[in-house]
């Protein structure tokens, strides 16, 4: 039984963190030219059919802290029953990772203190802003999610990897659709959550086995 490679892992977070800075540059270009603004408005006004406000809701609402801690300690028990042990520790990880991320993106938050949506055009960025009307950036929902993605990820293949990561992603574009962040809140909190999610894998060697 070996492990996959640990110097492929290190690529892989040295491109996570290529990838952050970019968005990092992208976000500040949304931000100044005013087109979060255009993609927050867009994204609350449309209306494919008229219950997609309670597809957002309820997406939000699986973001939730308690609500994937709860599916976490569930599969986690449930592979402990079937004498999975290596992936009961995989999720028993994640719950870790979830909730170190939150902790980070609460800090994060402080510091930039940036508006919600509804806040302006008559709010500005206020550093290290304690107020949770400043919480706007980056996406905590966005962040934690994607960081316990990360923990999972190299862990699944085909049908499953592919749910997971549409339902990090259904859940952080919810955020924008509910009115609570904007299009860069989520991208950033995005690329933080899953570099950090990668930092902490390997921090806890979580590697994937491979026959």
């Amino acid at each position: 039984m070996a492990v996959l490679d640990k110097d492929l892992s290190l690529k892989v977070l040295w491109l996570g963190w290529i990838t952050a800075l970019f968005l990092f540059i992208l976000s500040g270009y949304l931000y100044q030219s005013r087109l979060d603004v255009d993609v927050h408005d867009f994204m609350v006004s449309w209306q494919p059919f008229a219950s997609i406000q309670d597809v957002w809701g309820f997406f939000s609402w699986l973001g939730e802290d308690h609500v994937q801690a709860i599916i976490c300690i569930v599969v986690a028990i449930f592979y402990y029953k079937k004498a999975n042990y290596k992936m009961a520790r995989v999720w028993y990880s994640s719950i870790v990772i979830f909730l170190l991320s939150g902790i980070a993106v609460q800090i994060f938050k402080h510091i930039i203190g940036r508006p919600r949506p509804k806040m302006l055009p008559e709010y500005d960025v206020l550093w290290f802003e304690v107020g949770a009307k400043w919480h706007s950036m980056p996406s905590g929902h966005t962040m934690t999610t994607m960081a316990w993605l990360a923990c999972l990820l190299p862990f699944y293949k085909g049908k499953f990897k592919a749910f997971i990561v549409l339902f990090a992603c259904a859940v952080g574009f919810s955020r924008v659709g509910i009115g609570a962040h904007y299009l860069s809140d989520v991208l950033i909190g995005g690329v933080l959550g899953y570099v950090f999610g990668m930092m902490l894998r390997n921090k806890f060697n979580l590697y994937k086995e491979v026959r």
